[in-house]
C-alpha cells in the first residue's frame, strides 16, 4: 500500500513539474513590493491561467514552505526565510502587464479570459493540445497538515 502511494506522489509530482516546464517563468506569479507591512509582497495576478493551475501553484507553495526549508536531518536550511507574499482577490490585485505565454495547453488558460479573445489574440497564443492537471493532489490526506497561508485572500 506504501508502495502504491508513493508512486501515485511521484507520478503526481511528474505532472507538476510539466506544468511547470510549460508555463516557465513567465507563467508564474510575480510580485510588487510596497505592502502595509515591512517584509511583505503583493502577488500580481496572471487572470489568463486556469483556476486549476493557481491551485495547484498555491498548494506547491504551501508544500515547498512546509517540507522545504528543513534538511533531510530535520535541521533549519541557512539563509533568509522566504519572503511574505500576499494575495488579494481580483478588484484589490493587480493584473500582469505582460503577454500570457504562448504554446501553452488549452486547459491551462482561464475558460472565461479565454474565451473574451478574438481569432487573432487566440492565433497569436499558439494554443496546443490539453494537458493532465493533478488537481487531485490537493485533497490528498497528508497534505491536511500543510501549513494554511494566513495571507491568501485570493478567491481561488
Amino acid at each position: 500500500m506504501q508502495q502504491q502511494s508513493t508512486a501515485c506522489y511521484q507520478e503526481a509530482f511528474q505532472k507538476v513539474q510539466l506544468i511547470l516546464g510549460k508555463l516557465g517563468p513567465e507563467g508564474m506569479s510575480s510580485d510588487e513590493s510596497g505592502c502595509e507591512d515591512e517584509g511583505c509582497n503583493r502577488v500580481v495576478r496572471k487572470d489568463w491561467r486556469s483556476p486549476s493551475v493557481i491551485s495547484l501553484l498555491k498548494w506547491l507553495d504551501s508544500h515547498i514552505r512546509t517540507f522545504g526549508r528543513s534538511t533531510a536531518c530535520g535541521n533549519q536550511k541557512p539563509g533568509p526565510r522566504p519572503t511574505r507574499r500576499i494575495r488579494r482577490p481580483a478588484p484589490e490585485s493587480s493584473n500582469t502587464t505582460r503577454k500570457p505565454t504562448k504554446h501553452l495547453p488549452r486547459n491551462l488558460f482561464n475558460e472565461v479570459w479565454y474565451s473574451n479573445l478574438d481569432a487573432y489574440d487566440i492565433n497569436a497564443l499558439e494554443v496546443s493540445e490539453g494537458m493532465p492537471i493533478p488537481i487531485e493532489v490537493l485533497s490528498w490526506p497528508q497534505n491536511a497538515n500543510l501549513l494554511v497561508d494566513k495571507d491568501d485572500f485570493d478567491e481561488y
